[in-house]
Parts: C-alpha cells; sequence; structure tokens
C-alpha cells in the first residue's frame, strides 16, 4: 500500500470528523441557548406571579 493512499485516507477522516465535531458543537450551543431562554421566561413568569 502506497503512503500517499493511507495520507489521503487520514486527510478524507480527519475532515469528516471536524464536520461532524462541527455540527456536534452546534447543536450543543443551541442547546445551551434554549435552556438559557427557558431559565429566563420561567424566571419572568414566576416574577409576574408574585406580583399584587
Amino acid at each position: 500500500m502506497d503512503k500517499s493512499y493511507i495520507l489521503k485516507g487520514l486527510s478524507l477522516l480527519a475532515a469528516g470528523a471536524g464536520i461532524v465535531l462541527n455540527m456536534l458543537n452546534g447543536f450543543i450551543d443551541d442547546k445551551k441557548m434554549e435552556q438559557k431562554i427557558e431559565e429566563k421566561v420561567n424566571e419572568a413568569l414566576s416574577k409576574r406571579e408574585q406580583e399584587p
């Protein structure tokens, strides 16, 4: 097996892993933002219920 094929395969594998990790990072960021929004909404609703 030629070294160039091994290097090409490794580079494709690294590129694929980078794409997957980038997508996963975006998904995690979205979930964190949703959690923050939900916390703020719940906080605002609890303050509204406590008002006379």
